[in-house]
């Protein structure tokens, strides 16, 4: 199909609502309005205007242009569409869409950093080249508003419609998560387990201090804690093929409450000796011991860390 002049077709993306953001399944649902605009001549507007009908057949005679949603994780549904026929002689329609879409996004500063969501719609050629009938361009958005709502711990930095491919129109918006429910939902409980863990280790001079048995129970309880924190917020951790910056923070954690237990155990058999002296320089030694393998756990959460390529911005 062939045409003398292409015309120009205006398109407005808008996200009414963002929410079941599941970093565990990297997908969010979305309410998304497509809007696209297009002149009509003198001829074309007074054909509708004797019709005295806008339906979607009249539409699609002048506008007949399919589009789906990239990264979509299944079909969309449409929930309305609307025409409009502007004082101004251009033909509107407007569909309001509900859609699941993939999370493609770099999670290695996670929890911190942004996410990204992209919802781009691609305009299809079914009808032998109608669609090089069109030229698509976007539509004036300085009052672009933002989302009606976004559900979650999240908070929205900027939006941003970009026009990737001659064919193609996406929108970027770009969230910022909660850093108050970041600390108290994740960092708080773990910087606990671990202090309560390294004072439980640090405290014991004499072998009157493991008489009772709740220093060993509880590194293990504390070891516990931190298997079913992890187990219990997993669902908001996004599951992904390499390490993120959480990932590296809960091995951190496991690795001085498994330090710390150790060392309890292994002390408990070593201040076999009578002498307070004796005991204290055992005890002061295995401190120095601990020390040490803090430090280690340290180094290899910082090798961790430079390896996984983190931005915080």
């Amino acid at each position: 199909m062939t045409c003398e002049k292409k015309r120009d077709v205006f398109v407005t993306l808008f996200s009414e609502e963002i929410f079941d953001i599941e970093l565990s399944r990297l997908t969010y649902a979305s309410i998304i309005d497509v809007t696209t605009r297009i002149a009509l001549t003198e001829q074309e507007q007074q054909e509708i205007v004797n019709a005295n009908v806008l339906g979607k057949a009249d539409v699609e005679t002048f506008i007949d242009i399919p589009y789906h949603l990239l990264s979509s994780r299944g079909p969309s549904e449409l929930e309305s569409a609307n025409y409009i026929l502007n004082e101004d002689g251009t033909l509107e329609r407007e569909d309001r869409l509900e859609v699941t879409l993939f999370i493609d996004e770099d999670f290695h500063s996670f929890p911190f950093g942004r996410l990204r969501l992209v919802q781009a719609v691609e305009f299809l050629d079914t009808h032998l080249g109608r669609r090089d009938c069109f030229d698509f361009k976007i539509a004036d958005t300085r009052d672009l508003p933002e989302p009606m709502v976004v559900a979650g711990a999240w908070h929205i930095v900027s939006q941003e419609i970009k026009q990737p491919s001659d064919d193609t129109i996406s929108l970027t918006t770009t969230l910022r998560h909660d850093y108050v429910n970041i600390f108290f939902k994740f960092a708080f409980p773990l910087l606990l387990i671990t202090a309560l863990s390294i004072a439980i280790a640090v405290s014991i001079r004499h072998k009157e201090d493991l008489s009772d048995a709740w220093r060993v129970s509880g590194q293990v309880a504390l070891l516990l804690v931190a298997i079913t924190l992890r187990i219990a917020i997993g669902n908001e951790l996004p599951q992904v093929h390499y390490l993120t910056f959480a990932d590296i923070f809960w091995i951190f954690v496991l690795l001085i409450v498994t330090i710390s237990g150790l060392a309890t155990i292994a002390l408990r058999f070593a201040l076999e000796d009578d002498d307070p002296a004796a005991e204290l320089r055992v005890a002061n030694r295995f401190r120095v011991l601990l020390m040490l393998g803090y430090a280690a756990a340290i180094a290899v959460c910082l090798l961790l860390l430079d390896s996984a390529h983190l931005h915080f911005s």
